[in-house]
């Protein structure tokens, strides 16, 4: 079986230099996403292809990031690729190149879904939010100006979509059969999630929402936003912390970077059913959670 690991985000390449090495297979390759950079990486590996796409910037929240996914899926699309993954280029594997290939053998779905969103969450898609001049990474300045775009969009009754049961949201990342990656390319309304507040984490999830667990469907309010996330995350066989960052407001959680001092957790979650940790801390090492030691 023929895989390709799609890589977008902005950044350096350490990173995925380090996941190229441990996965660097005849059946897996990368295709890249290289966002507003002048001078292109040079990534090595032996037996993958890597293929680069020269594309623009891509801004947090905003209809880049699905833009970019988009020119990915596009472009993997035209190889004969059975299986297809989404990561950030910050993600690393848990899993060796043997395990990585048994664990996708069968083709498994894996894209997260939330169980339950709150009112506001929904605006995120309903509301129209012109952002493209504004850094939404950013601190105050957003925030005021999201929720000034919110009470708006309630005076005027400013409503995108009118069935809320048609909204779904999740991780962004996923892995995939190919069928499920074509259906996302032949989704005709992407331009709806233009103008949303991050709108790449329910773009996948309406598109197919068919693959949402019917128990899934539970008004379930118990958990926080980050711990919904996280086991969305978990559904995606992805490891990602929330809870260790303090968010910056209500619409942005910053992920926690992995560094060293979290190797050794990481080293305990090699080779079972997660396959990449999001996000790796840019500068580090975590190729060496694959070294035996002594």
């Amino acid at each position: 079986m023929r895989q390709v690991i799609m890589v977008t985000g902005n950044g350096d390449f350490n990173i995925l230099q380090q996941t190229i090495e441990i996965l660097d297979d005849v059946d897996i390759d990368f295709l890249v996403y290289v966002s507003g950079k002048s001078e292109l990486p040079k990534l090595k590996s032996k037996f993958s292809k890597v293929r680069l796409i020269e594309g623009s910037i891509i801004k947090w929240g905003q209809f880049s990031e699905i833009q970019a996914e988009l020119i990915l899926i596009r472009k993997a699309l035209q190889y004969n690729y059975d299986y297809f993954h989404l990561i950030n280029l910050n993600d690393f594997p848990l899993m060796d190149k043997k395990h990585f290939k048994k664990f996708f053998s069968n083709k498994p779905i894996k894209i997260g879904f939330s169980e339950y969103l709150e009112k506001f969450e929904f605006w995120q898609i309903q509301h129209k939010y012109p952002f493209k001049f504004i850094d939404l990474q950013k601190n105050v300045i957003p925030g005021i100006y999201v929720r000034l775009v919110n009470v708006i969009g309630r005076l005027f009754n400013v409503n995108k979509i009118k069935d809320p049961q048609k909204i779904e949201k999740g991780f962004k990342y996923f892995s995939l059969p190919r069928k499920y990656v074509e259906k996302i390319n032949s989704f005709s309304e992407v331009e709806l999630f233009n103008n949303t507040l991050d709108g790449m984490s329910f773009f996948n999830q309406m598109v197919l929402k068919e693959l949402k667990p019917d128990d899934f469907s539970v008004n379930n309010s118990i958990y926080s936003r980050k711990m919904r996330i996280m086991k969305s995350a978990q559904m995606a066989s992805r490891l990602v912390n929330y809870l260790r960052v303090d968010n910056f407001n209500w619409f942005y959680f910053p992920e926690y970077k992995y560094s060293e001092k979290d190797f050794a957790l990481l080293r305990n979650e090699v080779n079972k059913n997660i396959a990449f940790v999001h996000s790796v801390k840019s500068g580090e090492r975590p190729i060496s959670i694959f070294q035996r030691k002594g």
